[in-house]
């Protein structure tokens, strides 16, 4: 399960500069959660069934 306690990466329409991605990470493969999350929004709580996630971060370094 992940419970995000606060959230803050550069804001962009659909996520384009800076994005966080959580994945479902499983045997057969590794499965996206959700959508792509990036402003001030806390994402909403995750939970794997597979009780194995992976966190994507891409940042495009423009805002530090």
């Amino acid at each position: 399960q992940l419970t995000w306690i606060s959230f803050k990466i550069e804001f962009s329409p659909k996520c384009v500069h800076d994005w966080i991605k959580i994945y479902d990470y499983t045997p057969n493969g590794t499965y996206q959660i959700g959508e792509s999350y990036c402003g001030t929004n806390v994402p909403p709580m995750m939970t794997s069934p597979s009780n194995l996630l992976m966190i994507e971060f891409h940042t495009d370094i423009s805002d530090c």
